[in-house]
């Protein structure tokens, strides 16, 4: 479990932030979301639609225990490191959903292959 692994408990404080296709947790005193009981963040609404995510998508997350911190990659971010080593299609024809970037980012459209409840 993720959360536990950084040692973070129902009631803690967290500040989260955004960039294009990630979305960063770092425990914080001051900070504006609290983690639940259960052993999930809640991205609020801005902060997915500044990394490009829709609720239900799909995220893969990397804890940083000596950093307090966690990290929410977006599926296309994974494709865009796999596709180094494994070409994606880029057709629209090719039976995958496709994104666009964020705005103000210049990361290419890549394919959507999963999603369910966060």
């Amino acid at each position: 479990m993720t959360i536990a692994a950084l040692g973070w408990r129902g009631g803690d404080r967290l500040t989260l932030t955004a960039d294009a296709w990630v979305m960063i947790a770092h425990r914080d005193l001051g900070g504006m979301v609290t983690v639940s009981t259960r052993p999930y963040i809640v991205i609020p609404a801005a902060l997915r639609a500044r990394c490009g995510l829709r609720a239900g998508d799909h995220v893969l997350l990397a804890a940083v225990p000596g950093q307090d911190m966690l990290a929410a990659y977006s599926f296309e971010v994974v494709a865009q490191a796999l596709s180094a080593h494994v070409p994606f299609p880029r057709d629209e024809g090719d039976g995958h959903e496709h994104r666009e970037s964020p705005a103000g980012t210049n990361t290419p459209r890549l394919p959507v292959t999963a999603r369910t409840a966060c």
